[in-house]
């Protein structure tokens, strides 16, 4: 019962996207801004070993993740703040699922659109596609990695909004979040050109998987590498939605402690 309700919700968030398919399209239009931007650097500055289709299509991966993801952790700070979530912890359903759901849908509805003009403008800028995605099939594994690595982005959202029970405000949180994310998922230059020291901490980290675990096809191709960023991606998923279980069954004991 409960899950069929939750594919309910997954698909009116999917369904509610494809209506927005318009301000989807102008979302996207800044994505192919940073395109151009990353196209014309990386023909001036070009790392030994790899080339600029190589380069601007792993950008293009780690873009599709971050810029695709429903920063859900808006809508639950708001939730906590307006008191709707002390009406909804009381219903039958999870309320913090119910929002992962819906997001999850959310990324599904939008995804697609991103993917389609990414690549064509990624194509335009490269006239070229790296040998390791040129088959059907690597495609299709970049496209349910990027949707796995941004579903899991969509969990440790979900866990900042819940903090926004304790913190009341969450944009440090979410801004340190991002900035990890950034410089050790490697969303701009492949962490295989970082230092090494730091090449060595990044893997101990969600952020590694989340881009550059998946990205890295774009380089190689798809490779045992896929597999081992499929599980670890799942495994740090696990341990999100764990970690959101404890805190809104903390939240919500507060909340009856409290008297509402």
């Amino acid at each position: 019962m409960r899950l069929s309700l939750y594919s309910t919700l997954f698909l009116l968030g999917f369904r509610t996207e494809l209506r927005l398919f318009v301000a989807t399209m102008i979302r996207s239009t800044f994505l192919l801004l940073l395109l151009f931007i990353f196209s014309r650097l990386w023909a001036l500055i070009l790392p030994d070993g790899l080339s600029m289709p190589q380069l601007l299509w792993y950008f293009l991966i780690t873009e599709l993740i971050m810029i695709s993801t429903p920063r859900v952790y808006l809508r639950m700070e708001r939730d906590i703040s307006d008191g709707t979530f002390a009406v909804l912890i009381q219903k039958p359903i999870n309320y913090a699922t119910t929002r992962i759901a819906e997001s999850l849908g959310v990324l599904l509805g939008r995804l697609p659109s991103f993917v389609t003009l990414g690549a064509t403008g990624t194509l335009f800028f490269t006239s070229e596609v790296p040998a390791g995605l040129r088959s059907p099939f690597a495609l299709i594994i970049a496209f349910l990695l990027i949707y796995l690595a941004a579903s899991v982005l969509t969990i440790s959202y979900a866990i900042i909004g819940l903090c926004s029970a304790f913190l009341r405000d969450t944009r440090t949180l979410s801004m340190v979040w991002d900035k990890g994310v950034w410089l050790l998922g490697g969303l701009m230059v492949p962490i295989i050109l970082y230092p090494p020291w730091l090449q060595q901490i990044a893997p101990w980290t969600p952020f590694y998987y989340l881009l550059f675990g998946v990205a890295q096809i774009a380089l190689n191709g798809v490779t045992v590498v896929c597999i081992h960023t499929a599980i670890a991606l799942c495994l740090w998923g696990a341990f999100g939605m764990v970690l959101v279980g404890l805190l809104q069954r903390k939240i919500a004991s507060d909340i009856i402690g409290e008297g509402g």
